[in-house]
């Protein structure tokens, strides 16, 4: 296979690992390097993208989550005004019901919304606390699908030397499952793992990357007023 290949380089490969045939299996194998390219993305959270919210009317709780986000990283409201206000805290849903349940039966505004709870559906909402005096907008930071890949010439986003590997080795499996090739499936397979794992390593330790651990919120102190060290961090 050329190195860097596209993507008619990764289906022959396949291909003529597996014995397949050209005219009756590439259309199946371009659906098997697809879902090894999706799946790998996601699991590694590779394709981020962001999203801004239309604009918050007066009262509302809830608001849909963009269509083409999967998973939420994070989401940052801005006021009104178009002053930021920083990064909303994720919660369970049973603190938002306690928050509006400590407004009682009056309308709580206190800004823009400060925290919010993930609802998973076919059409994910957040729902959020305090609600909207009007205007805000809210911006979602999260992970989504690449682009499939469809024409010859195209070129997976993942980085080398990972993108042919996971590639390969993931359809490799797929069609080892398809020929009954159990002895080579569990090869396969292994492959395939070995070389996302070391892709997600790849993507944690890169600088600027959001690694993959729970995040403690708050762990980092502000940015101190003063470039003194004897400052404390809240002067």
């Amino acid at each position: 296979m050329a190195y860097p290949g596209s993507f008619v380089d990764i289906q022959q490969a396949v291909i003529d690992k597996l014995r397949l045939d050209p005219d009756l299996d590439t259309d199946k194998v371009k659906d098997w390097i697809n879902q090894a390219y999706m799946e790998a993305c996601i699991e590694c959270e590779f394709y981020l993208q962001s999203s801004p919210s239309s604009t918050l009317p007066a009262n509302a709780s809830s608001i849909g989550v963009p269509a083409p986000l999967l998973s939420l990283n994070y989401v940052v409201s801005q006021q009104s005004d178009g002053s930021n206000c920083g990064m909303m805290d994720q919660v369970g849903i049973d603190a938002i019901f306690d928050k509006r349940a400590w407004g009682g039966a009056t309308t709580t505004s206190q800004g823009a919304p400060q925290t919010y709870a993930y609802m998973s559906g076919p059409q994910p909402t957040i729902e959020f606390w305090p609600p909207a005096a009007g205007g805000e907008v809210l911006t979602f930071y999260g992970t989504r699908l690449p682009p499939t890949l469809a024409a010859d010439s195209d070129i997976w986003l993942i980085p080398e030397p990972y993108g042919s590997n996971i590639l390969e080795f993931g359809a490799d499996a797929q069609a080892a499952e398809f020929k009954q090739n159990f002895v080579m499936l569990s090869t396969y397979q292994q492959e395939s793992q070995y070389w996302i794992t070391k892709f997600r390593g790849f993507q944690n330790n890169r600088a600027g990357n959001q690694p993959q651990q729970f995040r403690v919120v708050h762990a980092r102190q502000p940015v101190p007023a003063s470039n003194s060290v004897d400052t404390p961090y809240n002067w």
